[in-house]
Parts: C-alpha cells; structure tokens; sequence
C-alpha cells in the first residue's frame, strides 16, 4: 500500500508596521520584501497543487498573496482558526477537515505557528521570526499528528 505524504508549510506572516490595532498592522516593505525571498524559495521546493490558507488579520493576508503568486497556489483562503492566540487546536482541526488535495500553506502567527510545528514534529520549541517558513512532511495526512522537519527557510537566509 502507497502511503501519501503531504508537505504542509508552517509560515510566519512577515516583519508588520504599526496601526491603530493589531488586526490592521500591515506588511512593512522590509517585510514585504524578507516574504518575497522566502517564498522565491518556497516556489523552489515543488510544492504539489498547493494551497494557501491564513489568517484574516492584514499582515498574514498579505504575505500570502505574496507566497500564492510565487508558488502557483490553486487557491488562497482565510480561516478565523488561524487568528492569533488560538493555540494548536484550532488549526489542526483546520487540517483535519480538509482533503487530502496537495500540499498546503499556512500562514499565522507567534508563537502559534512554531507551537504548531513543534507539535507536529514532536519536538519541544520552534520559533519562527517574521516572515519564516518551515516545511514539514506528514505521512498521515488524516490524522497531522506526526510529521517531520524537512526544512526551514528564513529571509535572512533566502537572500
């Protein structure tokens, strides 16, 4: 029997400038442009049929226009369980719930994104700066419950 594996691409939004309120900061033009490099990068990787799910706040939305552009997503979306604070529950219930129809790419926020990956790839911390992306394989996309870390890419690195 063929096992699929799935790569789900954890992404923090990147580097965000100030606003009245935390859901309207948007993406600086250093963060815009440290999104820019690490998605190139993500584009590299060879993604399959990916998709792009984030977080409804400015900053994620934008970085991923950003990253679908540069990957080919076949669809970009919003969920509100990917909003700040929410933990590991809301997103792997977001997972969960959908198809098994190819790679995928969330982006969100710290410290939940790293706690997510953390979770995922049974390890104690992973901290993502803004605009960093880590790709992990899952074996078991029904379930997202174990997974390994098969890279990390930052925008200092992407450069």
């Amino acid at each position: 029997m063929r096992v699929k594996v799935v790569n789900v691409v954890l992404m923090r939004h990147g580097r965000a400038g100030t606003a009245r309120s935390d859901e309207e900061r948007r993406l600086s033009s250093e963060g815009e442009e440290g999104v820019r490099r690490v998605a190139e990068k993500l584009g590299a990787l060879g993604l399959s049929s990916p998709g792009v799910i984030s977080s409804p706040l400015v900053r994620a939305v934008e970085t991923a226009e950003i990253v679908a552009e540069a990957i080919g997503a076949v669809s970009v979306s919003t969920s509100v369980r990917l909003k700040p604070g929410l933990g590991v529950e809301g997103p792997i219930e977001l997972l969960r719930g959908l198809p098994p129809a190819g790679d995928l790419v969330l982006i969100g926020h710290q410290p939940d994104m790293g706690i997510l990956a953390a979770f995922i790839c049974a390890v104690p911390v992973i901290r993502l700066s803004p605009g960093e992306a880590v790709c992990i394989s899952i074996l078991d996309p029904g379930t997202f419950l174990s997974g390994e870390l098969v890279c990390v890419i930052s925008p200092e690195q992407a450069v």
